[in-house]
């Protein structure tokens, strides 16, 4: 009876100590869920000796960062002339959080970047950035929220003060390749001497609510960035910076190329946007692979007060995008029509408001629904949400204006014609340059000269009368690529940037024309032309 008794009395208590045991580990689990939750303090009167409460702060952002895990806050008050860096990651139920309360990053021209983000879950808000070499904030983190922060006079290899508009440059703020499901919201960014907010290579990017003014390139860019929205963002040019003596784009969407991304051009939303002053309000520019194309895009809701050239231009070929419910200065320029439908956009000159005014939209976006299928992201960002298309059924009593380029006839033959050949340099008064080539000695060029532009949208014309031509140009590491039109027609574009300087690069027409009057246009949509001679036949 006794070993009975004692038997379950051991049982009992190996039980009691087991639930004792698990208990402790929960609670002290718990436990320390709630202490990971901590805030940090970060003031350059601190010292990184000291705990970090408030009462005794960390002196260097370095030192605040590394103190934290998911879950943490990091304050941030006072002038630093350190960058802000951040690797580590929070997660979905616990970001870390660094809020800056009168904070300013001041880089004075000795750092790259005012901040940069490479971990995940990470919300920054509340910073003025200013000073950096380049890209003030870079983002290549997955789930990060830069938010409520202004970005000035940056990026600085391309000029102080003055932008020089030589070589290439950075964005105020960066989202770069790596980066998903990044929010850029109410920031104020101006005056930097690159692009204002540049999404290159991000996937699932949504900028929202940002003033973005006077940036010396295009103030919003949206580049080869699939799943991206823009959506009432106030854009404002007047004048400050210049690029090739005219202002920026207002919003720009690009698809250059880049080593192993390919076309991702898609599913692009400009929405309930409003642009002011800028040389272009929307454009879609032509992509820099042949195969590109902009595809499943909106542009919608947009009031484009007024402009210097024109208010919503799509230079690309497109498949399933819509134009609708826009307020615009001038009529919309397509010119690749098909893929492209027009509706309800209003057009006139007659809108008051001054450039700083954001005009109230009361349009609801109108979204297509897809026509190819196009594999969404696997975790979209939450605050997006995109309306069900209608079916469209009627046409507007007042259809928008679309401009047409005449289709060009198709060729003939694709062998060179015979005949006589007349080769004219490109000192020969028969072409009309536009502003800004200059006259390049180089002994291997074509009569021992040829000549550069490096404007945006620089361009050569001829005309003549023949059947066929060839075109003589120097190439390298630097030029970018020329589109060759006939007849204002797009028949090629050349691709550049080969690591040596090579002269007297040729590029024959493919086919005959009919025998009479012809125009050539070179145009070099991204600057850094060349140009040596053309051979008329």
């Amino acid at each position: 009876m006794n070993k009975t008794m004692n038997r379950m009395m051991s049982i009992v208590f190996a039980f009691a100590l087991i639930l004792g045991v698990y208990g402790n580990a929960e609670a002290s689990s718990s436990s320390s869920l709630v202490q990971a939750s901590k805030i940090y303090y970060v003031n350059p009167a601190g010292n990184d000796s000291n705990s970090g409460v408030a009462t005794a702060p960390f002196k260097t952002l370095a030192k605040g960062v590394s103190a934290l895990v998911a879950g943490d806050t990091l304050m941030v008050t006072g002038t630093f002339n350190q960058p802000l860096t951040v690797s580590k990651s929070g997660t979905a139920s616990a970001p870390i959080n660094i809020i800056g309360n009168a904070a300013v990053l001041d880089m004075k021209g000795a750092q790259a970047s005012g901040i940069k983000i490479s971990g995940s879950y990470i919300n920054i808000t509340g910073f003025e950035v200013k000073g950096t070499v380049s890209h003030a904030v870079l983002i290549s983190g997955k789930n990060v929220k830069f938010e409520n922060s202004s970005v000035h006079h940056s990026v600085l290899e391309n000029g102080s003060g003055t932008c020089s508009g030589s070589g290439g440059w950075g964005s105020a703020v960066k989202v770069m390749v790596g980066a998903v499901n990044v929010t850029i919201r109410g920031n104020y960014v101006y005056e930097n001497c690159g692009e204002g907010i540049g999404i290159t290579r991000g996937v699932n990017t949504l900028v929202e609510n940002n003033t973005v003014r006077d940036n010396y390139s295009v103030n919003i860019y949206l580049d080869n960035s699939p799943y991206t929205t823009a959506q009432n963002n106030t854009v404002t040019c007047t004048g400050i910076y210049l690029r090739d003596g005219r202002r920026p784009t207002g919003i720009g969407i690009a698809e250059e190329e880049y080593a192993g991304w390919g076309t991702q051009r898609h599913d692009i939303n400009v929405l309930n946007n409003y642009v002011a002053g800028c040389y272009d309000g929307i454009s879609s520019w032509k992509p820099e692979m042949t195969s590109g194309k902009l595809i499943n895009s909106v542009i919608s809701g947009n009031t484009i007060a007024n402009g210097i050239r024109r208010s919503i231009v799509i230079d690309s070929v497109s498949q399933n995008v819509l134009i609708a419910n826009n307020t615009i200065f001038a009529a919309i320029v397509v010119n690749y029509p098909n893929g492209v439908t027009a509706q309800n956009n209003k057009i006139g000159n007659s809108i008051p408001p001054t450039v700083t005014q954001v005009i109230p939209h009361t349009t609801t976006p109108v979204i297509p629904v897809s026509a190819t299928a196009t594999k969404q992201p696997s975790t979209p960002i939450p605050t997006l949400v995109v309306p069900a298309s209608p079916t469209i059924t009627t046409v507007p009593s007042t259809p928008t204006v679309i401009l047409v380029v005449p289709t060009l006839p198709a060729a003939t033959n694709t062998n060179q014609p015979g005949g006589s050949e007349t080769v004219l340099d490109d000192t020969n008064a028969s072409f009309v340059y536009s502003t800004g080539w200059k006259d390049i000695v180089a002994n291997n060029a074509y009569n021992g000269s040829y000549k550069t532009n490096s404007n945006y949208n620089a361009s050569v014309t001829l005309n003549f009368t023949g059947t066929s031509f060839s075109i003589l140009y120097t190439d390298g590491s630097l030029y970018r690529q020329m589109s060759v039109y006939v007849d204002g027609v797009l028949v090629q574009t050349i691709k550049r940037g080969v690591s040596d300087i090579k002269h007297q690069q040729r590029w024959d027409y493919p086919a005959v024309l009919a025998n009479g009057a012809h125009t050539i246009q070179l145009v070099f949509l991204n600057g850094n032309g060349t140009f040596d001679a053309i051979i008329v036949r």
